[in-house]
């Protein structure tokens, strides 16, 4: 049995185009002043849906790398296993924006690797909801330029929209800590270890789950401190057994 944290339909469709047809028409309940919508899967809708995830990662499978293969490279698809603390951008450059951060040294197989998986609260499918980051009050955000979870997302403009949402949070100890100065027009390595660092700063390990899945590469670079960055964007996630 799968225990499943996230999902990506969109990331499904592309293997099964015919999945929409599965699922029911959407109920249409009006209220004033707005329209809301919803879709109510039926069991069986969802039992197929599984049934197609498995497929897919059957088929996944037999070309994945593991995470930390240096050979891995934009648009292959990796396995992965690892610690993972995550959080919600309510609000933020990326509105819904759900990142998933391994814990530094979590792995044993790791080495001198780091993960983050970006994608969208949307699809997230447990009832705890994650720590929850927002705006300072009374500080507008400028969005950025891409929305959703594939490559466009990630970038080093829209790393320093995080970081400005981040930086505003309280840190996960007592201690006082130090704010980077912000800069601009930096590569991708460097804003990705500053956002690594203002993430470890507001988390707590001991809150890490092991959870393990596949992903889309997005960027797979060694940053400052030979450290190297897997960033990807995941079909799936599901909770896992930590080694022994």
């Amino acid at each position: 049995m799968r225990e499943l944290v996230y999902l990506s339909d969109r990331k499904l469709e592309q293997f099964l185009p015919a999945l929409r047809s599965m699922w029911p028409r959407p109920k249409v309940n009006i209220k004033t002043p707005v329209l809301e919508i919803g879709v109510e899967p039926t069991p069986e809708a969802e039992r197929s849906k599984l049934k197609q995830l498995a497929r897919v990662i059957g088929h996944i499978e037999r070309t994945a790398r593991w995470y930390t293969d240096p050979g891995a490279v934009a648009g292959q698809w990796v396995h992965f296993e690892a610690p993972l603390n995550y959080l919600v951008l309510d609000g933020g450059p990326v509105p819904g924006m759900t990142l998933f951060v391994d814990r530094a040294g979590g792995h044993p197989e790791a080495g001198r690797s780091r993960l983050v998986l970006h994608c969208s609260g949307t699809h997230l499918r447990i009832e705890d909801r994650p720590r929850t980051v927002v705006p300072p009050a009374g500080q507008a955000v400028e969005p950025a330029p891409h929305s959703g979870s594939g490559a466009g997302a990630f970038t080093a403009n829209t790393i320093d929209l995080l970081l400005g949402v981040l930086r505003a949070q309280p840190p996960a100890t007592d201690g006082t800590s130090v704010v980077p100065a912000p800069s601009a027009g930096r590569h991708l390595p460097a804003a990705t270890a500053e956002l690594l660092r203002t993430i470890d700063g507001r988390t707590h390990p001991e809150t890490a789950a092991w959870m393990a899945g596949y992903a889309r590469i997005t960027a797979n670079f060694v940053g400052p401190g030979s450290v190297r960055h897997v960033i990807a964007s995941p079909l799936y996630i599901e909770y896992a057994l930590p080694p022994r």
